[in-house]
């Protein structure tokens, strides 16, 4: 799937959540149901494991958290040669809306997870 096809796909659902978990588990069916193949919970490096990596497209699912200590956790993932485009997803605006359309010259693509919580 290109980031393209995945943002797509994303943006086709209503997610319901209250932890970071649920809405990685409602990603994980929704990769599942569009036959896409990925790993989930994919070690980058001894310190980092990004929630999904789909080809060389990388999604980090996130709630919590400041958009500084996000980005710099980004720019971690970004500095993987296993990494050539990242989607950040988050269902809260806050957390997307000042995310670099580009973390050490990789792509990124913030989305927001339309719907809410529990």
């Amino acid at each position: 799937m290109t980031p393209e096809e995945i943002i797509t796909v994303l943006d086709q659902h209503r997610f319901r959540g209250m932890t970071e978990e649920h809405f990685q588990d409602a990603i994980d069916a929704i990769l599942t149901d569009s036959d896409a193949e990925y790993l989930r919970e994919e070690r980058l490096s001894p310190r980092d494991r990004i929630d999904f990596l789909v080809g060389e497209t990388g999604i980090e699912v996130k709630i919590n958290g400041s958009p500084s200590e996000i980005i710099r956790q980004l720019g971690r993932y970004a500095a993987s040669e296993r990494i050539a485009t990242l989607i950040l997803a988050s269902s809260r605006i806050r957390l997307i809306q000042d995310i670099p359309t580009t973390i050490h010259g990789v792509p990124v693509h913030a989305i927001a997870l339309r719907g809410g919580f529990l």
